[in-house]
Order: structure tokens, then C-alpha cells, then sequence
């Protein structure tokens, strides 16, 4: 795990943090992911749906990202974590797989991996913790932001 703690100064001190995970690639060996910056801009302006809401009294970040770094399962990985103030943006990537039918009718497994982002708010006067994450047309990988979003507040619980 490479961490990077950069300061920006606009007016006040804000201090981010990036979190690099090490990503097994298709192969099963883990490459090391290139230290670049993750959040893409713009890419972060899709993170707007509400999937989970609860109250946490305990909540802290640091314990979090300690749970999150266990949570790396083959369903999804977590590539890497942003910390800003009350706020953590997750960018996850996960392998979608669907039946699809080739020109002669055939059906073949498609395979497709996705990058997608999720935030974890927390809102210190109600101690409420909320997970949002990216929309998207497909029921299929609607479903599977649903389930990401359930494992990430199973993390936090």
C-alpha cells in the first residue's frame, strides 16, 4: 500500500489522502497500479445515488479504510481511496459477466471489467454515515452497485 498525503492550499489547509492498493490482475499475480491520480475530473460528479443510509455513533475513517482494506474480495476491488474531510470517494472495479449472443445465435459468457466510484459521507451532527455511488442504464450492473454498496456498509457497521 503506497500512501500520499498532499496539501492544497485555496484560502484554508485541506489535506487529502490517496490510498494505492496492489490489484491482481487476470493472471493472479498483483501488479502494481500506476501512481497516477485515480479520480479522474468529472468522474466524481456521477456519484449521486443514495444506496445505503444508517446512523453510527463510532463512526471513524481511519477504521474504516482499515476494514475496507480486508474487504478486497473477487467480486470487486477496491483500487483506491480518497479522504477529504467528511467525505471518502472509493474507486472500485469489478468484472461484469453476461450471456451474450454472437452472430450465429450462439450464446457466449462476455466479460467486462468496470471502474466505477462510490463516497462514504459522514455528517457529524446527525452521526448519520451515507454511501453513494455511480447510476447507470443496466439493471444487471445496477444490481451489482447495490451489492458493492451493501459490502461497504457491512465494512463500516
Amino acid at each position: 500500500m503506497i500512501g500520499a498525503i498532499l496539501n492544497i492550499v485555496q484560502g484554508i489547509q485541506i489535506t487529502i489522502k490517496v490510498i494505492d492498493y496492489l490489484v491482481p490482475d487476470e493472471y493472479g499475480r498483483t501488479q502494481k497500479i500506476v501512481e497516477t491520480n485515480p479520480f479522474v475530473e468529472g468522474a466524481l460528479d456521477t456519484v449521486v445515488n443514495c444506496y445505503e443510509t444508517h446512523k453510527n455513533f463510532n463512526f471513524n475513517f481511519e477504521n474504516t479504510l482499515k476494514n475496507l482494506q480486508k474487504l478486497n474480495k473477487t467480486a470487486f476491488t477496491i483500487l483506491s481511496a480518497l479522504q477529504c474531510e467528511n467525505c471518502m470517494y472509493l474507486n472500485v472495479s469489478f468484472l461484469d459477466v453476461f450471456d451474450r449472443k454472437n452472430r450465429n445465435g450462439e450464446v457466449t459468457v462476455a466479460k467486462n471489467k468496470v471502474n466505477t466510484y462510490f463516497s462514504i459521507n459522514y455528517i457529524k451532527v446527525t452521526n448519520n454515515v451515507i454511501i453513494y455511488g455511480c447510476n447507470s442504464d443496466s439493471e444487471r450492473i445496477k444490481e451489482i452497485y447495490r451489492k458493492i454498496a451493501n459490502e461497504i456498509y457491512k465494512s463500516i457497521i
